[in-house]
């Protein structure tokens, strides 16, 4: 599928939390939002946004996952397929986004959860160069930018504009939250 910009458009994946959170002030903020999404993955909010995924786009993930897996350390394929459609979901999120946002927790220098996929995926097509992947690290109440070799703290990323990635943790906290509010706010 191929996206036509006219204006700002936020993807996501219509997760509770934090894609959900940037997808309302992706709305409020007059930006364009696709989630993307696959059967049997029940989006609860933001319906008019959802696209859902066929199989035969979802597996042109995997060499991406297989290779943003030498950076996460984790395991690709998992066991369940939808785990590995949800982590296919993740390419989708950042394969055409200009920027990425995230809100997770930055641990060990390390991205958590299951953002952390989507992290790397934005790495790798920049060849963990220098790029606007940015973190909010929910403990610290910081966000850090890639350096091209590890997270590095800074006061605030630019707005999120043109095609971007605003994603992360279902676990959102009041900081979190409001790290994204402040993000729209110019």
């Amino acid at each position: 599928m191929d996206i036509i910009l006219d204006g700002d458009l936020c993807l996501s994946g219509g997760a509770v939390g934090a894609d959900i959170t940037f997808g309302s002030y992706a709305i409020e903020a007059k930006h364009g939002l696709l989630h993307w999404s696959f059967d049997k993955h029940k989006v609860t909010q933001q319906k008019d946004y959802v696209v859902v995924l066929p199989d035969s786009e979802l597996i042109q993930a995997d060499p991406y996952l297989i290779k943003a897996n030498e950076f996460v350390q984790r395991s690709f394929p998992t066991s369940s397929e939808y785990v590995n459609n949800l982590l296919r979901r993740n390419w989708f999120q950042v394969r055409d986004s200009s920027s990425c946002y995230a809100v997770s927790k930055i641990e060990k220098g390390c991205v958590d959860g299951g953002t952390a996929w989507a992290t790397s995926l934005f790495l790798l097509k920049h060849e963990y160069n220098p790029c606007p992947c940015y973190v909010y690290c929910q403990i610290t109440e910081c966000w850090h930018e890639w350096s091209g070799a590890s997270w590095k703290g800074i006061g605030a990323p630019p707005n999120p504009s043109d095609i971007y990635a605003g994603i992360g943790s279902r676990k959102l906290s009041t900081n979190g939250s409001e790290a994204i509010s402040n993000l729209y706010k110019g």
